[in-house]
């Protein structure tokens, strides 16, 4: 999309030598906030609003109407206006000309042809419409976000499987903005979806059905507070962050296996839960700027058993706080009362703090010293 295909034009413009009155009432008259100054044809410059208020008479002054009226006829536009303002071509991208003007913090500028003549003027206001018209609004449709591998085919790869349940594609924008390493975030739009809702929603929790009630503060040992909440669809970019400043040891101990990185289909899985018959509980330090996940408890279970699985996994600079006591107490509650009836779960026999930690909660281990584990064993009746 180019500048020349949205722009306005053609161009309420004001002469040098017109006064403030006149710059006032266009203005008015046409809801605008910027006029380019024209001299011979030619630019010479641009007024704003804001140039016009700073130049008009003080708000705290006492003024009659006839001494206001003077003032507006006898200031110029030649003594007001920017000189020598930013400019942009017809031809360059929404995209460049929405960073000429985030990078120099202005809410539009002229537009200026081959020959030096004015053509157009963007703004802000040109660039949201654009920016909304390639996206699909405004109108009808859904956009659905994911996270998704930074490799070839991993864009086809959602997209056919929207296309499969007769949906129409809208837009797709992919992102690398604040995206961990190795991922990227895409948008889709879409619309006849009808048909898309036939996918379980077992793994695509609603907010409505997130168990909110389940969110509290906390104190660990050292008095540090620490906020425990369910793990939400959204946290996937969170807790890949999370995996990349485990040790390679304790990536070994939760997982059993020397990964290197969180795979995506793994992302989803611990992150897109049924919160009706699993647990899964993350301990979080939050800032003005983000969140960031310092432990992770999770107790899950197939469907129609009363049998769950336990995993806990804390960070190693938040590790000997009690983060991984208070994760596991919490997650031990929930799923009693979701109608678990035993936890167990698979341990390295050289895990010695996560068999202490189920010891205080009088899990019963039974050791496979061929396999190099230890499994555990509790009941919730």
């Amino acid at each position: 999309m180019l500048v020349n295909d949205w722009m306005s034009s053609p161009v309420i413009t004001v002469d040098v030598q017109e006064n403030m009155h006149r710059a006032v009432d266009l203005m008015t008259e046409h809801k605008i906030g910027m006029l380019p100054v024209l001299e011979n044809g030619k630019l010479v410059g641009i007024v704003t609003d804001r140039d016009l208020k700073q130049a008009a008479p003080s708000s705290v002054a006492v003024f009659e109407i006839s001494q206001i009226l003077y003032h507006l006829t006898r200031v110029k536009m030649e003594s007001i206006m920017t000189r020598n303002p930013i400019t942009v071509r017809p031809d360059l991208t929404i995209e460049e000309a929405a960073d000429v003007l985030r990078s120099n913090n202005i809410s539009g500028c002229p537009v200026l042809d081959k020959q030096g003549d004015l053509a157009g003027i963007i703004t802000k206001n040109d660039i949201f419409r654009a920016l909304t018209s390639v996206i699909g609004m405004p109108g009808r449709g859904l956009q659905m976000g994911f996270m998704v591998e930074d490799r070839p085919g991993s864009i086809k790869e959602v997209t056919d499987v929207i296309r499969s349940f007769g949906a129409r594609l809208v837009s797709i924008v992919s992102s690398y903005e604040k995206a961990p390493e190795g991922f990227r975030y895409l948008h889709v739009r879409t619309f006849n979806i009808g048909g898309i809702f036939a996918i379980p929603f077992s793994r695509w929790p609603s907010e409505a059905s997130y168990p909110r009630q389940y969110e509290k503060t906390m104190l660990t040992k050292d008095g540090m507070a620490i906020f425990l909440r369910p793990i939400k669809p959204e946290d996937g970019a969170l807790l890949v962050k999370f995996f990349n400043t485990l040790s390679p040891e304790t990536i070994f101990f939760r997982f059993l296996s020397h990964l290197k990185t969180l795979p995506s289909e793994w992302v989803e899985h611990f992150t897109q839960i049924d919160y009706d018959r699993e647990v899964a509980m993350i301990a979080v330090e939050q800032s003005d700027a983000e969140e960031r996940i310092l432990g992770v408890c999770r107790i899950m279970r197939s469907s129609g058993s009363t049998r769950g699985e336990a995993a806990v996994v804390v960070g190693d600079q938040w590790q000997g706080r009690g983060i991984g006591s208070l994760l596991l107490k919490e997650c031990l509650r929930i799923a009693k009362e979701l109608g678990m009836r035993t936890v167990w779960g698979l341990f390295d026999a050289e895990n010695k703090k996560a068999l202490r930690l189920a010891g205080k909660f009088g899990f019963a281990p039974k050791t496979h010293p061929e396999l190099g584990t230890t499994e555990l064993e509790m009941s919730l009746k």
